[in-house]
């Protein structure tokens, strides 16, 4: 059983204040130094940077202004500042992330079977944080459709304190969730001719808030290395040369590394190309351009004042709202300012940048079309981009699937069934698809339980809202209304009888 705390995702702020100082062009000779990167780490990383540079925005850009705004040749130093703070990202590639992710969870996850009971409590905290299991996979899935790939850890709380039944009962042990970003995974094993092509080792860098003092905190460069059947936990020591070693082990009880990853651009295991990279590369354009035009108008609006005729050595003026200029009946004074239809072409690459976002965002920022439409072009225009959510849908399902059997064997109890729901397709129906199913049900050709099932996933019934109990409502309504047709009759047979 896997016994070490829960990882501590970095702080804030401090992702790239670890940049592996400790590596040098010497240590990659080094094989037993566990904070070596895989080269194929270095590759990630490369395709990850815009992808990044997107999410993170504005200030990242600014940040790396170097990069993503280079000063022009000429270009003055405070001109170039200037250029840089005006700046705004305007992020398109993060709406088209959460649209996707936002389709193909639009319905939480049913977990169905097993011990409801207790994964239905189970799933209102599933990482020991308070994170509910659809806000955690919405994430998980957030960090896939972007970078390629995400995974997570299934763990379990230390036990090797526990007792008597109640400190078990106190210690509330259950298995969880433990977040694993991309670029954290640093190396890995895997050969598919051992052990069916499971992980033979992973390699993860951390770092880890230590206690110091009794307010204060230091933080620590950690390596955990996982292997099917133990896991080691390496620190780097600061003081004198820089050298790793081991300040923790324990094993790993179900046998085999515990850890889920989920791929939207799967190339390898745990190597992946971003499937939108191509979109963050043209926002990062857009950003691009966008600023050029900010300076330009900020410069525009500003005209220049042309003196013709004027001595600014004998006679120097000082121009603004409260003064007036008095000039010689031979001078002459005009503004310059660039007509507006200098900016057009400048405006007009941008709206065809936002244009080609849309079209390969997957389809997910087109305008709605309020015409008519048949349900045959509907199905096609999504076609495409129902694909590949299908096959991202089917791999969060999967994936998902087995982190619950692993956090089952943690808790000794039976792994539920996990599901997703892959209607894609958000057009509520119209009134002649309300039309149809109203008259094949009177016709008899459906019962009343199958048209509440199609008016719910046409999206005119909210989906918290259930057929059967919309059916034993209905059934209370008829009855009653029965039982007050029945007493108003007998009220006039006795009246009648009197009579």
């Amino acid at each position: 059983m896997v016994v070490h705390n829960p990882l501590t995702s970095p702080p804030v702020g401090t992702r790239d204040q670890w940049e592996w100082q400790s590596v040098s062009l010497t240590d990659f000779d080094d094989q037993d130094n566990p904070s070596i990167p895989d080269p194929a780490y270095y590759q990630q990383i490369m395709a990850w940077e815009p992808v990044r540079a997107c999410l993170e925005g504005t200030s990242y850009l600014r940040q790396n202004a170097a990069r993503y705004l280079p000063q022009q040749p000429m270009e003055l130093d405070a001109s170039w500042q200037g250029r840089v703070s005006r700046s705004v990202f305007s992020p398109y590639f993060q709406r088209v992330v959460r649209t996707a992710v936002g389709l193909i969870l639009r319905k939480p996850v049913v977990l169905d079977g097993g011990d409801e009971g207790y994964w239905s409590d189970w799933r209102s905290d599933c990482d020991r944080q308070g994170t509910e299991l659809d806000e955690f996979v919405r994430k998980q899935l957030f960090l896939s459709v972007a970078y390629g790939h995400s995974s997570w850890l299934v763990d379990f709380p230390d036990n090797r304190q526990i007792k008597t039944l109640r400190d078990q009962y106190q210690a509330d042990l259950k298995p969880y969730f433990v977040e694993t970003d991309p670029w954290s995974i640093i190396g890995w094993r895997q050969d598919p001719r051992k052990d069916l092509g499971k992980l033979q080792q992973v390699r993860i860098k951390e770092i880890v808030s230590v206690p110091k003092g009794r307010f204060g905190t230091e933080y620590k460069q950690r390596v955990r290395v996982m292997e099917p059947d133990h896991w080691e936990v390496w620190e780097r020591q600061d003081e004198g040369p820089v050298t790793w070693i081991m300040i923790e082990d324990g094993p790993i009880s179900v046998g085999e590394i515990p850890l889920v990853t989920t791929y939207a651009g799967k190339i390898g295991t745990l190597f992946s190309k971003p499937p939108m990279g191509e979109v963050a590369q043209l926002n990062l354009t857009h950003y691009q351009r966008h600023a050029d035009l900010i300076q330009a108008l900020h410069i525009a609006a500003q005209p220049i004042l042309v003196l013709k005729g004027w001595d600014d050595q004998t006679d120097p003026v000082g121009l603004s709202v409260n003064n007036a200029l008095s000039m010689a009946p031979e001078s002459d004074a005009f503004y310059v300012e660039p007509a507006s239809s200098a900016f057009d072409a400048q405006r007009n690459e941008l709206e065809a940048l936002v244009e080609e976002m849309k079209t390969l965002g997957l389809a997910v920022l087109t305008q709605q079309k309020n015409s008519a439409e048949s349900g045959l072009s509907k199905s096609l225009d999504r076609l495409d981009a129902n694909s590949m959510l299908a096959v991202i849908s089917k791999d969060l399902e999967q994936s998902l699937q087995k982190a619950m059997d692993l956090a089952a064997s943690y808790a000794g109890v039976q792994a539920p069934t996990v599901s997703i729901d892959r209607d894609y397709n958000v057009e509520p129906l119209e009134g002649q698809g309300i039309t149809a199913i109203n008259s094949i049900f009177t016709s008899g050709l459906i019962d009343q339980q199958t048209a509440l099932e199609l008016l719910k996933r046409g999206e005119i019934l909210p989906d918290d809202m259930e057929p059967e109990v919309i059916l034993a409502a209905a059934e209370l309504e008829q009855q009653q209304s029965m039982e007050q047709e029945m007493s108003k009759l007998e009220m006039q047979t006795e009246i009648a009888a009197k009579a």
